[in-house]
């Protein structure tokens, strides 16, 4: 039995796959492809391939595709394409889940979002759930993403600056420490959503965790979560575990269509650009990896935010009137003369050429 288990787990099967690879790649490539095979067997060490569902997939690769390039990110699924492949001459799975996921840029018609009625009625469905109504509220209002949200902890918040450190995320059941650190604003609803979460943990005990590091090394950090069960009081292990137990469940009792967690994340990117933030904000807001792919990505909604000439200053943004949703947010349709003030006083600002 217990070997009839292992042959399912990821690790064993990326193993096998690679002992396969090396009689027959040239040494420079195989090299390649046996880093690849690390990192992929550090991500998914515990993971059954029959538990990965296509839901699964397409949230690990929308995390890696923010960490990693394009190219990089599909050398990772050219490994785990042959995995997959391989387990369904096997008979491990019926198919290859893994090999319709799209890698880099994609369309921006294929990007789907959630309404504005149906954000309400996920916000405001039914009494309880508190904390993952907070949670919802906060990617809606940061556009972080769903990974970067579930590895969210007390010590990173600055209530002075009301801001966030994100420096971590929660890939497959691990916490995997970030490239690049960066602070996310928060508007005066993403405040009280954070105010929300932490007077809900208050009293929990700090968790002993490992955090892999650069290099895959493991550190050992005592950590406070966020993202908590509201029936449990227990944090959400994995992505997977917040949909499972929690959003596909609590989408058909709201009366919303369900759509994987990642697309809360397009949804508050959407809304940041609708009041008029330029993508160079938004990208550095929201951990993008660049402006050109986000602007494809999001072509639609950008042009017809230009279109509308919607504009929002850097001032408001320092005052916590970000998100689309925040009823203290009035943008300002005038258009400037030669002398601006708005713009003298942008100058003084640090970020102040970051938001038009």
């Amino acid at each position: 039995m217990q070997e009839e288990k292992s042959s399912r787990l990821l690790k064993d099967l990326l193993s096998k796959e690679l002992l396969k690879k090396k009689p027959l790649m040239k040494p420079s490539y195989y090299k390649t492809y046996k880093n690849n095979t690390e990192h992929l067997t550090l991500w998914l060490y515990e993971k059954s391939i029959v538990d990965m569902t296509e839901d699964a997939w397409n949230d690990f690769f929308d995390v890696i595709g923010e960490k990693y390039s394009a190219s990089k990110v599909s050398q990772y699924k050219t490994v785990l394409n042959s995995v997959c492949n391989t387990a369904v001459i096997d008979g491990l799975i019926s198919e290859n889940p893994v090999k319709a996921i799209s890698i880099g840029e994609r369309v921006a018609q294929s990007v789907d979002v959630y309404s504005e009625e149906e954000l309400m009625q996920l916000l405001t469905a039914s009494n309880g759930y508190e904390s993952e109504k907070a949670l919802i509220q906060l990617i809606i209002s940061t556009g972080m993403t769903i990974s970067e949200l579930m590895a969210l902890t007390v010590c990173d918040y600055d209530a002075v600056n009301s801001q966030l450190t994100i420096s971590k995320a929660l890939i497959l059941g691990k916490l995997v420490k970030s490239n690049k650190e960066r602070l996310v604003l928060l508007d005066s609803i993403a405040v009280k959503a954070m105010e929300k979460l932490i007077s809900l943990v208050k009293g929990n005990a700090p968790e002993n965790c490992q955090l892999i590091v650069q290099g895959n090394k493991v550190e050992t950090f005592e950590l406070t979560f966020l993202a908590t069960s509201s029936k449990t009081n227990k944090r959400f292990s994995s992505v997977e575990s917040f949909r499972q137990t929690f959003f596909k469940g609590y989408c058909e009792e709201a009366g919303v269509r369900y759509l994987a967690p990642s697309h809360l994340r397009d949804t508050g990117i959407i809304k940041l650009i609708q009041v008029g933030t330029t993508p160079a904000w938004v990208v550095e807001q929201v951990g993008h990896t660049d402006v050109k792919n986000f602007t494809y990505r999001y072509k639609q909604w950008i042009e017809a935010s230009n279109q509308s000439n919607q504009v929002i200053s850097c001032y408001c943004i320092k005052n916590k009137s970000v998100a689309a949703n925040d009823a203290e947010f009035t943008p300002s349709s005038e258009k400037q003369t030669q002398f601006s003030l708005l713009a003298f006083l942008k100058s003084l600002l640090p970020w102040g050429n970051k938001a038009a």
